[in-house]
């Protein structure tokens, strides 16, 4: 791996920065680690797909996409790959 870039949380509520291997992708995705569900003592359901913490006071649910979602965002990154390769 010889890409790599620093990341603060991508959904503006935290302060964190993770340094990051960069890969290729096939669908829009947030990877958390087991450090950083230990760290912010994040409840992971299994069944659902669901991450939850608190952050601030505040209970934050990451909810999985739907496979509508998942469709959507396969066809824009397919179209951007596209748009790039011309």
């Amino acid at each position: 791996m010889t890409n790599k870039f620093l990341s603060t949380s991508p959904l503006k509520i935290t302060k964190d920065e993770v340094l990051c291997d960069l890969v290729p992708m096939e669908a829009t995705h947030i990877l958390l680690g087991r450090p950083w569900q230990f760290d912010k003592k994040a409840f992971h359901d299994g069944h659902s797909n669901k991450f939850s913490f608190n952050f601030q006071g505040k209970k934050i649910t990451l909810l999985p996409l739907s496979p509508r979602e998942v469709n959507e965002d396969q066809i824009q990154m397919l179209k951007k790959r596209k748009e790039e390769k011309a």
